[in-house]
């Protein structure tokens, strides 16, 4: 008798947690959908800080490629342009803006040639500058990446290739005719020629 009550018991109480338990589901669903649509808020707010942030710090830059004078460039050193560009660009952006000036470099770019033969000197197509800068292949192909960025910077400029596959599609270079670009390469130069081992990582 003892025993059968206890089974009744157990039972009953198994139950009794059952219905607890199934009484608690519309509240864990409803907490759970309230917690995504938080993280959904989160989400959206960092991405739209982000890219206000960027957007910031893009125009801003506009503002001190075009104003400041070609005299005042190529009075930095290469340390004056890593802090320059810090103010403005990512870390992952400085490497591919830098892999980019060493390909024209290694290409024997020489501004003070102006011969039509300078303008076959330096492009690069996606792929070759993933490899070359050690930059994700998401930062560099995606749209609103760091090439578009570069572009919208007038640094980079672009031009069709022979080819029709993606990361193939079109060549990219940074901008020769540009102050700022002719001074940076210059003092990356400079600062090679004291140190020849000097390689972007």
């Amino acid at each position: 008798m003892i025993k059968q009550m206890t089974q009744f018991e157990t039972h009953s109480v198994f139950i009794l947690n059952q219905i607890s338990f199934l009484s608690l589901l519309p509240l864990i669903a409803i907490t759970t959908s309230i917690l995504a649509v938080i993280i959904v808020i989160i989400a959206f707010y960092l991405v739209s800080t982000r890219t206000e942030a960027l957007a910031n710090r893009t125009s801003k830059m506009n503002v001190e490629l075009a104003n400041t004078p070609i005299e005042q460039w190529l009075s930095f050193s290469s340390q004056d342009f890593d802090v320059f560009l810090k103010k403005f660009l990512l870390a992952d952006e400085i490497a591919v803006l830098r892999a980019m000036a060493d390909f024209l470099l290694d290409k024997g770019i020489d501004f003070s040639n102006e011969y039509s033969t300078q303008e076959k000197i330096g492009w690069m197509n996606k792929h070759s500058i993933i490899q070359e800068s050690n930059v994700s292949q998401k930062r560099v192909y995606s749209k609103n990446g760091i090439i578009d960025r570069m572009e919208s910077l007038e640094i980079v400029e672009k031009k069709a290739s022979d080819s029709s596959w993606g990361g193939m599609k079109y060549l990219y270079r940074l901008r020769t005719d540009s102050d700022f670009i002719q001074a940076y390469v210059q003092a990356l130069q400079k600062k090679a020629q004291k140190n020849p081992n000097d390689k972007i990582n």
